[in-house]
């Protein structure tokens, strides 16, 4: 899924790509379609809580638990990155 409204992991026109972006990109284009879709505040908390469960579901696929956790990790770092900072890239629409 790569279209004009998704980029992958990391902000859009951002010179910087978050580590192990590759692996999380699908995730993270459906995250994209999420915050393009707008809403408000209670529809970006559940569009960022979506976008770390399937962050969490991409990880089993990984058969080493160790490798597992650590990645798991990383989608709880990507997760802490977009409430933190992902409120300047969502379309928040008045209802």
């Amino acid at each position: 899924m790569s279209d004009s409204k998704t980029n992958g992991c990391g902000a859009d026109k951002s010179w910087f790509r978050p580590p192990y972006g590759i692996f999380f990109n699908a995730s993270c284009n459906k995250h994209d379609l999420g915050y393009g879709a707008g809403g408000t505040e209670e529809d970006r908390l559940r569009c960022d809580t979506t976008f770390l469960m399937y962050m969490i579901i991409d990880t089993w696929e990984i058969k080493n638990r160790l490798k597992r956790g650590y990645y798991q990790i990383w989608a709880g770092l990507y997760f802490l990155g977009v409430r933190y900072r992902g409120h300047k890239h969502f379309k928040y629409i008045n209802k």
